[in-house]
């Protein structure tokens, strides 16, 4: 039986009620676990024992963190997270940005951003990023919210759709996240993979394991443990 996983849960607030409140609307909609992200500027040892504390009390809630490439000090940021999250993903939109994140170690994921102009993510980037057990992920919140401009999601999708391929030859596991709204609550599972096959080419297990059992090794820490040193910023 699968354990589909929301990895970047975004809450306006970030009270244990609100956690947990996300958590049950979650359950509800056929989710086992909920990753909250938290800004750089959110997180601490504070944040990071809420998130331990429910889980200690079986509530499958863990940490992300993005961090955008767009800011000039981000490599800076990701040197200062103190503890790191469960998940540490840099958003990109820039093919040097691309190439260095997938050389940093602490980062576990690659957020690909939609774009009109070129390419973020090329082979030499997957290939480092596969050669470090990394993932690259895809926000359906950002999808969603493309459907009003069908020419300009068509345009956006052919890059997304190449950067995607281009990571699935390299063999690198693409995940997806961001399947909940404020104002819609969480899309279900099936229809995420559903989306996931319908406009980006996903193969249907791979769209399953997408929001599955790619997230679920990530956050049981495998890949961590699978690299000695991971602590330290490199690139």
């Amino acid at each position: 039986m699968r354990r589909f996983i929301d990895l970047k849960v975004r809450l306006e607030s970030k009270t244990e009620e609100e956690l947990i409140s996300a958590y049950q609307e979650a359950v509800e909609a056929g989710y086992w676990a909920i990753s909250v992200c938290f800004d750089p500027s959110e997180w601490g040892p504070e944040a990071d024992d809420l998130v331990r504390r429910l889980r200690g009390e079986g509530i499958n809630i863990y940490s992300t963190v993005e961090v955008d490439s767009s800011d000039p000090l981000w490599r800076s940021t990701l040197a200062k997270l103190r503890p790191l999250p469960d998940y540490l993903t840099v958003k990109v939109s820039r093919l040097t940005e691309g190439r260095l994140a997938s050389l940093i170690k602490i980062v576990d994921g690659i957020t690909l951003m939609l774009r009109k102009e070129s390419l973020a993510w090329d082979y030499v980037s997957a290939r480092e990023a596969a050669r470090l057990r990394k993932v690259v992920s895809v926000d359906i919140q950002e999808l969603l919210s493309e459907f009003e401009d069908p020419a300009r999601l068509s345009a956006e999708l052919r890059i997304l759709k190449l950067e995607l391929e281009i990571s699935r030859r390299a063999r690198l596991p693409i995940v997806a996240e961001s399947m909940g709204a404020k104002s819609a609550g969480f899309i279900q599972p099936l229809l995420v993979a559903s989306l996931l096959e319908t406009l980006l080419g996903l193969e249907w297990n791979r769209a399953l394991n997408s929001i599955s059992s790619y997230p679920q090794s990530l956050l049981s820490g495998d890949r961590r443990l699978a690299l000695r040193g991971y602590r330290t910023v490199e690139g």
